[in-house]
């Protein structure tokens, strides 16, 4: 599940109850499988959860790869894929 924050460039039809998102989004959300849930509104602790969580994997990433040295961008993108 994903929590998108709720901008009115994630949702069409802005709502408390059952916020309508828009076609590209609903789109993303088909093809990958998975619910996309915009943000309540005034609720500022939903979407820091998510930005936390890219926060903790990507200081994992860092940390995994920080003593080696790479040459070029796509060996650097290949050592990425293979922590992921």
């Amino acid at each position: 599940m994903l929590v998108r924050d709720y901008v009115r460039t994630g949702v069409s039809k802005p709502d408390w109850y059952s916020p309508v998102i828009i076609r590209t989004n609903h789109e993303l959300a088909e093809y990958y499988n998975t619910p996309i849930i915009p943000a309540r509104v005034k609720k500022p602790k939903d979407s820091p959860q998510a930005e936390r969580t890219v926060g903790i994997i990507s200081s994992w990433i860092i940390a995994s790869l920080r003593k080696r040295q790479f040459f070029s961008l796509s060996e650097l993108n290949q050592a990425i894929r293979a922590l992921c």
